[in-house]
Parts: structure tokens; C-alpha cells; sequence
């Protein structure tokens, strides 16, 4: 009976893993690990652009460390900084597409910012006027990216992007 517990509560933990990488999916609108991921048809699609000739998308990373070297600078809200290569994202309409891209050879790399407390109160570095409260808000950009269409045919189209998390007052009164 023991044995049996045991097994249901790792089975509760990993549908909870699931469900969050889920929800930060839909949430951020992008994520590089899709259960459902058709992975033959990508690298068929994959090697068809590339004996096309098609230039992919690949950010190079830049890493700033300049800013954790100096105590005058002090960030609001806590960010990751991390090079996504992306299986699924939202596109400009909200419509999750799965995105052209192979788990060991990526073709596509995006370098992204992620808020850690979206949603949260910033950090209490200054002191905000009265009447207001601060909030992280996660920022993203659009950029180009090739994806499955409904046919199972390559597409492009613009994608958000998470790139930054601010810093905002939102008036209490």
C-alpha cells in the first residue's frame, strides 16, 4: 500500500511539472519543450530549406556581465537572460504554431529576458510616490520565424518574443 502512495504522489508531481511548463507556455508565449512536438515532419522540413538555400533566424549571445560588476546600477524587477531555440510559440494573432526547429541542432535561437516575478512588485530599491504600486510587466518584441502551418507545410510569420521586464506604476487612488 505503501509502494502504492508512492507511486501516485510522483505521478501528482510530474502532472504538476507538466501543467506548469504548460501554463508558463501560454503565459510567456514561448517555450522550447512541446510533448506534441512533430518532430520527423520538422527535420523533413528542415532538410527541404536547407537544400533551399533558407537563411534561419540564430541570435548569437551576447553576455553583458558589465552591470554585475557595478553597485551603481540596481535592476527593479529580476530577470533570466537565456537563448531559447523554440518548438512552440504564440503568434502575433495569439495562435500557438509549432516553429521550425530540431532539439540537437537548433536552426532557430532566440536571446530572451524573462521576468522571474511577472506580475509581482518590484523591487523596493526606491521609494515610489504615495497612491502608486509597482509592478513587473514581461515586454516582448515580434520577430520573424518559420513554423508548421495547418497544411504541415513551412510558413513564416512574426512571433512574440519575451525581451525585457519592467518596471511599472500603476496609480492606486
Amino acid at each position: 500500500m505503501a509502494l502504492l502512495r508512492g507511486i501516485v504522489a510522483v505521478l501528482q508531481i510530474l502532472f504538476a511539472l507538466q501543467a506548469n511548463a504548460y501554463d508558463e507556455c501560454e503565459e510567456i508565449g514561448i517555450c522550447e519543450h512541446a510533448d506534441d512536438y512533430p518532430t520527423e515532419l520538422v527535420q523533413d522540413l528542415i532538410k527541404e530549406l536547407k537544400s533551399k538555400n533558407t537563411i534561419f533566424n540564430k541570435d548569437e549571445f551576447e553576455i553583458d556581465l558589465g552591470f554585475r560588476f557595478n553597485d551603481d546600477i540596481q535592476e527593479l524587477c529580476e530577470i533570466t537572460k537565456k537563448q531559447m531555440a523554440p518548438t512552440k510559440a504564440k503568434d502575433a494573432k495569439g495562435v500557438m504554431r509549432y516553429i521550425v526547429n530540431d532539439k540537437n541542432n537548433p536552426v532557430q535561437k532566440f536571446n530572451t529576458a524573462i521576468c522571474n516575478n511577472r506580475g509581482s512588485k518590484c523591487n523596493d530599491f526606491l521609494g515610489f510616490l504615495p497612491n502608486y504600486r509597482s509592478v513587473c510587466i514581461q515586454k516582448s518584441v515580434l520577430r520573424q520565424m518559420i513554423y508548421v502551418n495547418d497544411k504541415n507545410q513551412t510558413a513564416v510569420d512574426y512571433f512574440k518574443v519575451p525581451i525585457c521586464c519592467s518596471c511599472e506604476l500603476l496609480r492606486t487612488d
